[in-house]
């Protein structure tokens, strides 16, 4: 697997573990004490702590740039760019440019 795929599943599972542990974990809490339904959490009314609310607001953020980002590492992939031999090769290259008189 190349970099590029390597760090959009590290996108993929920070996004998922952002939802899991920040906004997860205080709406499963309340509903399983029974303070709230599934359904008392509408997207556009601003409730719970800053924490929670920062949360909520970093995962909409990783839910937003996702499909981007993953058209860009994809189209990496496909066209077989990987990190390491980029930048050696670039560097290699610049190497050689600079050595001419």
């Amino acid at each position: 697997m190349t970099t590029p795929l390597w760090v959009l599943l590290a996108f993929v599972v920070w996004t998922i573990l952002v939802l899991l542990a920040g906004v997860g974990i205080h709406r499963w809490s309340l509903i399983l004490t029974r303070r709230a339904g599934p359904a008392d959490f509408p997207g556009g009314v601003v409730e719970g702590a800053p924490a929670y609310r920062r949360a909520t607001r970093a995962h909409a953020n990783c839910v937003e740039n996702l499909p981007l980002f993953a058209a860009i590492a994809l189209t990496a992939a496909v066209a077989g760019i990987d990190t390491p031999r980029s930048i050696s090769s670039s560097s290699s290259f610049s190497s050689r440019a600079s050595a001419r008189p």
